[in-house]
């Protein structure tokens, strides 16, 4: 059952996780003179390379690159990783809305198709609230993905250093 899962059913954490990589990658590269802004998206791409870290953690040696779908599976947190990262992406969606070079749906796409940027808008007080706000938001989750890994390996640790006494217990047993 697990190869047909795996087989014909996409990799839906894996997936949510390269869609949240890909949307963080349209954000820290727009580029920003404010220096209010520059700090948070200093903060931003921070918070992307520990999400790139965790992601390389979590993914299989011998699997498709960057699949976390199985060693999630195996922990027991993939629904709670998948709820995180949907809310990762969603704060990201977000947080593109107020940067300038967002355009809202109706609006005319440069001669590239791309959309037409605003560079020189201001950003008002409001904006750089909001967007301080989903850092923090971002930040959060990503810490809280961050400590599932830690307690997960130390459930792991404890498992495997419990099995290492049993085992030495039952040799002492075997020699006496």
């Amino acid at each position: 059952m697990e190869v047909l899962r795996n087989a014909l059913l996409p990799r839906r954490i894996t997936q949510i996780y390269t869609d949240t990589k890909k949307f963080y990658e349209q954000i820290v590269q727009i580029q920003v003179t404010n220096p209010q802004v520059s700090s948070l998206h200093l903060k931003l791409r921070i918070q992307k390379d520990r999400l790139n870290a965790w992601g390389i953690e979590w993914a299989e040696n011998n699997a498709q690159q960057g699949d976390i779908d199985d060693s999630l599976d195996r922990a027991g947190i993939s629904d709670l990783v998948a709820s995180i990262m949907t809310s990762i992406k969603e704060l990201l969606d977000d947080a593109e809305k107020i940067q300038p070079s967002f355009r809202p749906p109706g609006s005319l796409p440069d001669q590239k198709g791309g959309f037409i940027s605003q560079p020189n808008r201001q950003w008002t007080s409001e904006d750089l609230a909001r967007l301080e706000d989903l850092v923090k938001d971002i930040t959060t989750s990503i810490d809280t993905l961050c400590d599932l890994s830690r307690s997960t390996q130390a459930i792991r640790d404890d498992f495997f250093t419990g099995q290492k006494k049993k085992e030495a217990i039952e040799a002492k047993r075997r020699d006496q």
